[in-house]
């Protein structure tokens, strides 16, 4: 499940999630969660990032060994991205209007 968030398969994380029951609640050795590895990467996949959302929320508050939460390993190139997507996702949760 990591090594799919960290390289962006969302078909495979579906997979691992419908097919086989994986968790996506789990950590590794570094108190990271499949979400801290969907930020963690070369070019970001907010479907995938919005799929672990989705199925819980509570992730984007977990704090790794060194007290990171997920959006912290996001890149400094891709923090405007990140930023808009959970405008985005965040409305559409609530119903608010971004703008």
């Amino acid at each position: 499940m990591h090594m799919a968030c960290r390289r962006g398969f969302l078909d495979v994380v579906n997979v691992l999630v419908a097919e086989a029951g994986v968790t996506i609640c789990r950590c590794d050795n570094m108190g990271r969660t499949p979400l801290h590895d969907a930020f963690w990467t070369v070019t970001p996949n907010f479907e995938l990032v919005h799929t672990l959302i989705a199925l819980d929320r509570r992730l984007m508050l977990v704090c790794d060994k060194r007290g990171h939460t997920p959006l912290g390993y996001a890149r400094n190139e891709h923090w405007d991205a990140c930023c808009k997507f959970l405008d985005e996702f965040w409305a559409s949760a609530t119903g608010e209007v971004v703008g």
